[in-house]
């Protein structure tokens, strides 16, 4: 059930892969699916991952796919997904129970831009030591720089 919301929460119909989707197929012979299968019994099929990544999906990731508890991957990376990713999948990622490729998306509970600056008092400036040094990650742009002031 939580693959066929899947499939009309990203505009399905539009995708640039759907082989299987929203079909009777089997779900292990669904595009980007990957199972495994209990006690290796082909009829029992567990869904392990879901790699959709560049495959034109649009719109939000339905919460349900959370309940998918055998599910390691999911690569939906390079597509135009918005809203948030859902906080169930983003506290598996955190405990390293779920690999999440969400690059490329416009996830709006992702931090896409940093910047952290550092600067050191006048006491703790030493003349062959960086005293200032600033950090911008844009994951947007593709772009890191880094700039280190030393002391006058």
């Amino acid at each position: 059930m939580e693959k066929e919301l899947l499939f009309e929460m990203t505009n399905g119909q539009a995708r640039t892969n759907r082989h299987g989707w929203g079909m009777t197929r089997p779900v292990c012979e669904w595009y980007g699916v990957q199972c495994d299968f209990v006690n290796g019994d082909e009829r029992r099929p567990i869904v392990t991952g879901l790699l959709l990544e560049m495959n034109n999906l649009h719109g939000k990731l339905p919460a349900t796919l959370a309940s998918l508890e055998d599910l390691h991957v999911l690569d939906v990376a390079g597509n135009h997904l918005i809203e948030a990713a859902p906080e169930q999948m983003l506290q598996r990622w955190d405990k390293h129970q779920l690999e999440f490729g969400g690059k490329g998306n416009s996830f709006s509970n992702f931090v896409t831009r940093a910047r952290v600056e550092y600067s050191s008092s006048g006491t703790l400036c030493v003349e062959h030591s960086a005293a200032r040094f600033h950090l911008d990650v844009d994951e947007t742009r593709g772009r890191a720089t880094f700039e280190s002031v030393r002391c006058s």
